[in-house]
């Protein structure tokens, strides 16, 4: 059984293009990997506030730590693929 199973594969793509490539995401996703749980619930559309905790569980067990936790650790990791 996959875990990550019910977390929409729009955004599991999306997750999975910003950690292999540094690309950036939309505003909901953007809130979530910079630990932002109020923009995060506030962005979300009904379908992904339901994933909103299989989405953390993905970023806490799959994502680098250096890639999510805070806006500098975001910002970071997306100018890593401009220099």
């Amino acid at each position: 059984m996959n875990l990550y199973a019910g977390i929409p594969p729009r955004l599991l793509a999306a997750l999975q293009l910003y950690i292999s490539s540094a690309r950036p995401v939309g505003s909901f996703l953007r809130a979530c990997l910079e630990n932002d749980l109020t923009r995060a619930v506030i962005r979300a559309d009904p379908e992904a506030m339901v994933a909103l905790p299989l989405i953390v569980r993905w970023m806490y067990d799959v994502a680098p730590g250096n890639a999510w936790g805070s806006p500098e650790l975001v910002a970071r990791w997306l100018r890593r693929e401009a220099a």
